[in-house]
């Protein structure tokens, strides 16, 4: 895994855009207005304006079909994620002009690696389908259980791409997929937006060592569909390429900035979780839980001592910025300004602290030797504080009887829908030789962009059928929460 190349900012900041690719259908043409805005602004530009984006104001972070009007949703979350983007975008400019000198960043400002971070934050949650997490563990459940048959028509890759769904890869189709439609990315958005540069099966799975899999191939980063896209990206970009894979297998050590968009994330949700967690009155903010017992993800018991309260436990980490006063907190009466105040300086100490691991570690991050995620590199005692944290959402907020139902109802609903519009996919192992009027019903409920070329039954055989089965997802993936819900219901027959 080791190696001695190092990574070109000049490469590494590339404008150039998908667009620019023999690859997409649709060339854009020069304006004849001066635009005033850098490549990264338009970037985050034409993210915030897109219908993907949009449809993040409709699902879920992790309270379902939320009745208050203060709790985050998807869209809310990535705003916040992208300010805190906006901070690492600008500490990184001064440090890369630092190691390296005024002239690596060209024509590029502080502001703009701030909009890059910030546009690559944005979108990181624009492919997550309906019900979050749990939408993507009933995509993959359906093809694991229910869609066997198409195990033995598609290629081991194309297979895991459906059996293993990713928001991450499903983010970066849907970004470069909108080419000509309203997003027309940068390399380097592509590459800082891509946590998980590899693909999602490896012929040959490298040997890792003693330290285990590094966190950038834990998961994948793109769907085999837009494989050679990747390819093209990282190679425009000068990513390094992770040793020993198979001939056919890509994986590549993480773009520098997808460090920071990730901890970007890592910081903002924890807060925001736990805050809507206790605003909701889910988690007590002045109460010392002592011991809890709760369920890990093989739903096994475990036992966590936690000796002080929420507002304690914030307060040890907010203390570490030295504009934190203990007496101006005090002096709001009501706990919800007390936690708003504290998660303020909590992000505050959870960037500078995230970036000092950046900066420690810059030269192998720079050569891709380093491959954690910041925050767990940070102090121990602020780690401990996090962990504590962590323990109250799962046992208060993520452990809740409403998420629970709302994940549980989510595998209903998403695999019904999927079953559904497979049928009139004629990926049907048991259809006739003519449509069936069933099927022109659910067919002529796709929008004309997932509609199937074809006319009638017409026999499908690997890469088509794993094209039209991500076809299919494009479009259940996304729709927003409520929309899959009333879709559900329509076509069970509950509502007429």
């Amino acid at each position: 895994m080791s190696t001695d190349k190092k990574m070109d900012w000049k490469r590494l900041l590339s404008s150039k855009r998908v667009s620019e690719f023999d690859s997409c259908n649709v060339k854009s043409k020069a304006s004849q207005f001066e635009d005033p805005r850098s490549p990264f602004e338009r970037d985050f530009d034409q993210i915030t304006f897109s219908y993907p984006f949009r449809r993040l104001q409709d699902k879920t972070q992790v309270i379902p079909f939320p009745k208050l009007d203060f709790v985050h949703t998807r869209l809310t979350h990535s705003l916040e994620v992208a300010s805190v983007g906006r901070s690492f975008g600008k500490l990184v400019a001064n440090l890369i002009k630092e190691k390296q000198g005024d002239e690596v960043l060209g024509e590029y400002t502080s502001s703009d690696i701030g909009a890059l971070i910030a546009a690559a934050c944005l979108a990181h949650d624009i492919g997550n389908p309906p019900f979050g997490h749990s939408g993507e563990d009933s995509i993959s459940n359906y093809f694991i259980e229910g869609g066997k048959d198409l195990e033995g028509s598609l290629e081991s890759k194309r297979f895991k791409d459906l059996s293993h769904f990713e928001g991450n890869a499903n983010g970066f189709r849907i970004i470069t997929k909108n080419c000509g439609k309203g997003i027309n990315p940068t390399c380097a958005l592509l590459g800082t937006f891509t946590k998980y540069p590899r693909e999602s099966y490896l012929e040959k799975v490298p040997n890792y060592g003693e330290e285990g899999i590094p966190k950038s191939q834990t998961k994948y980063g793109f769907f085999q569909a837009e494989k050679e896209l990747f390819k093209k990206v990282a190679e425009e970009l000068g990513l390094i390429k992770v040793d020993e894979v198979g001939d056919d297998d890509i994986a590549y050590h993480r773009h520098p900035l997808a460090f920071l968009m990730e901890a970007s994330d890592d910081i903002a949700y924890g807060m925001i979780d736990f805050e809507d967690g206790c605003r909701l009155g889910l988690i007590d903010f002045d109460k010392k839980y002592g011991k809890i017992i709760l369920r890990n993800k093989k739903n096994e018991k475990e036992e966590k001592e936690i000796n002080k309260s929420p507002k304690e436990i914030l307060c040890d980490i907010a203390k570490m910025d030295e504009s934190f006063s203990c007496e101006k907190m005090e002096s709001f009466e009501d706990y919800k300004q007390q936690l708003s105040y504290l998660r303020s300086k909590v992000i505050n100490v959870l960037i500078h602290k995230c970036f000092e691991i950046f900066k420690r570690e810059y030269e192998d991050i720079m050569m891709g030797k380093f491959d954690k995620d910041l925050i767990s590199c940070i102090d121990k005692e602020i780690i401990n504080n996090l962990e504590l944290i962590k323990v109250l959402i799962r046992k208060y907020v993520y452990q809740h009887p409403s998420v629970l139902e709302s994940e549980a109802s989510g595998f209903e609903v998403i695999e019904h829908l999927i079953k559904s519009f497979a049928m009139t996919s004629n990926i049907c192992f048991s259809c006739g030789d003519k449509e069936t009027a069933k099927q022109k019903k659910m067919r002529s409920l796709l929008p004309e962009e997932f509609q199937p070329t074809e006319d009638g039954v017409v026999k499908l055989e690997g890469e088509q059928i794993y094209n039209r089965m991500l076809s299919i997802l494009d479009y259940i993936s996304g729709m927003t929460d409520k929309y899959a819900v009333h879709l559900y219901r329509r076509i069970i027959g509950i509502e007429i």
